[in-house]
């Protein structure tokens, strides 16, 4: 498994500059508020396009700025995606929520529901399936929310700050748990945070966006590996 993106986005005064190669590893994407983290996940994952540049997925094409046809929506990436507005829907129990991507692309619902059990038992979760979400902590939240990321063995996993509504105790026992999970996944994982703990607990390598002034566009926003 490997993830290249060379390229540029522009969104607003900002544009993003980026140039990196991962295998399958756990990667962190550090940065100051507004350096264009979240802006690096979208392009990731299909929810906005390159300016400039390509994007190749296992030497498949995801993007490529010359050639718009070649662009491969969200949908059809293989995706798990776990961004802070992406909260469980809430007239669903935690289960249905799990099964939900499943379903979602036609999998018979009993299946799924099955599926989706088995997962949230195998992640240690098995008893809050028939929990509605209001009935559930914010750590058990996140779990569900998780376990419904990675429950199509996604080929790429895109985390935005997936501990920052927890506490100290809870996003301890959270990041050990994700630790375990994204481990025996295949493919790139990458997790935007703020937080030191993260990048040294959880991830393989760190890529830090550096914001720069721009003359000409306002701001530049570089991306660099730093470990």
């Amino acid at each position: 498994m490997s993830v290249h993106l060379c390229g540029t986005a522009k969104r607003g005064m900002l544009t993003l500059e980026v140039d990196f190669s991962v295998g399958s590893e756990i990667v962190a994407i550090t940065g100051l508020n507004g350096v264009g983290k979240t802006t690096l996940l979208r392009l990731l994952g299909g929810l906005i396009s390159l300016d400039s540049g390509k994007l190749t997925v296992n030497d498949s094409v995801y993007d490529d700025a010359l050639a718009s046809q070649s662009f491969v929506p969200a949908h059809r990436r293989g995706l798990g995606m776990v961004f802070q507005d992406n909260v469980l829907m809430p007239f669903l129990s935690a289960v249905d929520n799990v099964a939900y991507p499943l379903t979602n692309r036609a999998v018979d619902k009993s299946v799924a529901r099955k599926r989706a059990h088995d997962a949230m038992s195998d992640h240690g979760i098995g008893n809050l399936g028939a929990m509605m979400p209001h009935q559930l902590s914010g750590g058990q939240q996140q779990r569900v929310g998780l376990v419904r990321a990675l429950i199509d063995i996604p080929r790429l996993v895109l985390l935005d700050e997936p501990f920052a509504a927890l506490d100290a105790d809870a996003r301890r026992d959270v990041r050990v748990w994700l630790r375990t999970q994204l481990g025996q996944l295949p493919g790139s994982k990458f997790v935007v945070t703020h937080d030191s703990q993260d990048v040294e607990q959880l991830c393989d390598r760190e890529i830090t966006l550096v914001q720069q002034p721009n003359q000409q566009s306002g701001l530049r926003s570089v991306a660099t590996i730093i470990r």
